[in-house]
């Protein structure tokens, strides 16, 4: 489009997304402010490249912070979890504070879909909902007195595979972050 539109404007060059220009010498074509041959439309002062620094700086350590309160949030609630299960197996009742940790959790989750990438949030679901099962795998044992040993078995046993989607959110956040380069196919 910009080889099109700079022919039908003699040579002019284009600012995608520019604001409407006022003045001699400069047209509007569609969304493409237009500035006449020879002006230095394109290069930026260092003021303005100096915020764009300040502003990509900003957004990393946003995600950052998302990024750790997501994973100790996830981790926290597992542990929560685990917690429960084995004072379940000896007869005591849940604690309140592992759905503190859940509530805690779904929070900042939610706050997350607003912030990262596709890329780190598919990873940081797939931890959401594993967390969701293991929490439906442990209300039967929740709920009577009677404790079905393999209930139990299989509730600790996701319990324990949950580090798998943990490792994988964790590895994603660190790549997007720049940590940890991404895997070699």
């Amino acid at each position: 489009m910009a080889r099109s539109a700079r022919a039908a404007t003699g040579g002019t060059r284009i600012r995608p997304g520019a604001p409407p220009l006022a003045g001699p010498g400069h047209h509007r074509l569609g969304e493409f402010a237009l500035a006449p041959p020879g002006s230095s439309s394109s290069s930026s002062s260092p003021k303005q490249a100096k915020r764009h620094v300040d502003d990509a700086q900003a957004d990393l350590e946003r995600r950052r912070e998302i990024y750790v309160a997501l994973n100790s949030g996830a981790r926290r609630y597992r542990f929560r979890m685990m917690e429960d299960l084995y004072a379940l197996r000896s007869g005591a009742a849940p604690d309140p504070a592992t759905e503190v940790a859940r509530v805690e959790f779904q929070d900042i989750y939610a706050q997350a879909q607003m912030l990262v990438p596709d890329n780190v949030l598919l990873p940081c679901q797939a931890v959401r909902v594993a967390l969701a099962e293991a929490r439906k795998l442990m209300e039967p044992l929740t709920g009577n007195g009677v404790h079905d040993q393999r209930q139990w078995q299989d509730a600790h046993t996701f319990l324990i595979r949950m580090w798998d989607p943990l490792t994988s959110m964790q590895r994603a956040m660190r790549q997007d972050l720049g940590i940890s380069a991404p895997p070699h196919p």
